[in-house]
């Protein structure tokens, strides 16, 4: 397991080429499903996204696709909004179910193997990746059981 802090910066490299494609800046996430979509590479203007079934690997140095062919312009209204920087999920608002503000998202830790969200990092707070009930340009929504 790896956490989103620690893939942001990281360059995605072109097996075929051997050239940096760029570098991770965030990842698209559908929060209901808890689950990594695709990896946004730049910023701004100069986004592009790669889909995550189209990794090759996640090293510790690099993350490496097929080719530049895979990696594409923002597709759907998701992609669309993480590339304008309205979906950043780091340092996004956290509530709970019943409206009670948690703080800012710190990390995520990530199961790229599953494609998935292991916890959400909130404070000193981690709520498991099946708590995420929603994601999107205002917060992250976890259930949280009433004590």
């Amino acid at each position: 397991m790896t956490t989103l802090s620690e893939l942001v910066g990281r360059t995605v490299v072109s097996r075929s080429s051997a050239d940096p494609l760029g570098n991770l800046r965030t990842l698209v996430i559908d929060g209901p499903r808890h689950a990594i979509v695709a990896l946004q590479i730049g910023k701004g203007r100069k986004s592009r996204f790669v889909e995550l079934g189209d990794l090759r690997a996640v090293g510790p140095d690099a993350i490496v696709v097929d080719d530049e062919s895979l990696v594409h312009e923002a597709v759907g209204p998701a992609q669309e909004a993480t590339a304008k920087g309205k979906l950043d999920v780091l340092g996004a608002a956290a509530f709970t179910s019943t409206g009670v503000a948690l703080g800012a998202v710190t990390d995520l830790l990530l199961d790229l193997d599953r494609g998935l969200i292991s916890s959400v990092l909130v404070g000193g707070s981690e709520f498991q990746g099946e708590a995420v009930l929603g994601f999107g340009t205002f917060a992250l929504v976890v259930d949280v059981p009433e004590s």
